[in-house]
């Protein structure tokens, strides 16, 4: 489900992503995301997923700035809604209440 405002693309900013998740093989330490600003974070949450070769559920991103957790009720909201900025960083780390698959 998309809200209206993501039909329409915006600006395109670069989320700088720390990653905390756990260290796989080939997967980065620090890396960028470029998104939209009228994506919502559930995109952005998949990007991150798959950059660091994982479910994007099992994801949970924390803006470093104010260290404030981004919710699962939030993933509706676009990057413009939750005031994220270029060149914000952020932090994903393993969400601890996911099912197993």
């Amino acid at each position: 489900m998309k809200s209206l405002t993501s039909l329409i693309k915006g600006e395109q900013i670069t989320l700088k992503i720390t990653n905390e998740f756990g260290y796989q093989i080939n997967t980065p330490k620090k890396f960028n995301v470029k998104v939209f600003i009228n994506s919502t974070i559930l995109e952005v949450t998949r990007q991150v997923g798959l950059a660091i070769k994982t479910w994007s559920t099992q994801c949970k991103l924390t803006i470093d700035e104010g260290n404030i957790e981004i919710r699962s009720n939030d993933n509706g909201k676009t990057v413009a809604e939750m005031r994220l900025k270029n060149g914000q960083a952020l932090t994903v780390t393993k969400r601890l209440n996911t099912a197993p698959i």
